[in-house]
């Protein structure tokens, strides 16, 4: 394994594609998954960001550094629960000025508003 325990992962024969983070979402949501319903109950709790009225955003961000801790790859995931439907996304960033989680989060938000996925908070 390539990689370390913390990143194999992220850097080699078993990295996780953005399309696979995706199609699990799809499945934890349609509780596809060999877990019980408490189980899928629970890691959808943990994920809630923010709910508004009939909508809820879920997601977790992620970042991968260097050897000197500096930020090298961001990443954020999740779903948009709404009256128009279920919505899931995977944004993954490298390079620029800050390649984190957080940077994902604010890109990723900022489609979604643009969108009308996520109520806007104007």
């Amino acid at each position: 394994m390539t990689g370390g325990v913390i990143q194999f992962w992220l850097q080699s024969s078993l990295t996780v594609s953005p399309d696979e983070q995706v199609d699990f979402l799809r499945r934890l949501h349609a509780r596809t998954l060999p877990f019980s319903g408490k189980t899928v109950d629970t890691v959808l709790d943990i994920m809630t960001l923010a709910r508004d009225g009939q909508t809820t955003f879920r997601g977790k961000t992620g970042t991968a550094g260097d050897d000197r801790d500096a930020a090298t790859l961001g990443w954020f995931i999740g779903s948009v629960s709404a009256p128009s439907g279920d919505y899931f996304f995977a944004a993954r960033i490298t390079g620029g000025e800050n390649p984190s989680g957080r940077t994902a989060r604010k890109i990723t938000e900022s489609i979604l508003f643009t969108l009308k996925i996520l109520p806007s908070h104007e």
